[in-house]
């Protein structure tokens, strides 16, 4: 009977769930350059980010920042990144404890006269619920189960 020695690589890198969804045609005042192809959605493992779906577009990242989604964005050399417009935002309580525990907050508006931003996907920390509640006014509340 013959031995055969087996070796395992104990060193495995994880699996990267990642879905690109309708792509965008080329439009020259979305796209920034030929080498960039633009995706309406992108499906990952924890949830879906949406360029163009209410449910789908708003999160808050890693800083903390509260966005909304406006473009997905594959480079020529794979790499995938969201453009996003950050907003104001407030708690919306601070007693008994400040609603930072729990992430709802009061969104103003759109910080204005700033570029979008751009944020690899790993940035991404919570989805979002936002609703509107008044003129100009919204209230952001993360979902926690998200993360």
């Amino acid at each position: 009977m013959e031995k055969i020695d087996v070796q395992i690589n104990k060193t495995i890198s994880p699996i990267i769930y990642l879905i690109l969804k309708r792509e965008s045609k080329f439009n020259t005042n979305l796209n920034n350059s030929l080498t960039e192809t633009m995706y309406e959605e992108v499906e990952l493992e924890q949830f879906v980010v949406s360029s163009k779906s209410v449910k789908d577009k708003y999160f808050m990242l890693q800083n903390n920042d509260i966005v909304e989604v406006t473009k997905i964005i594959k480079y020529f050399n794979g790499q995938i990144k969201i453009e996003a417009i950050k907003f104001n935002y407030s708690p919306m309580f601070d007693y008994p404890f400040t609603s930072d525990t729990t992430k709802i907050f009061y969104i103003k508006e759109i910080i204005p006269k700033v570029q979008p931003i751009l944020n690899n996907l790993n940035s991404l920390k919570h989805k979002c619920f936002v609703t509107p509640i008044g003129n100009c006014k919204y209230i952001a509340i993360a979902l926690l189960h998200s993360s």
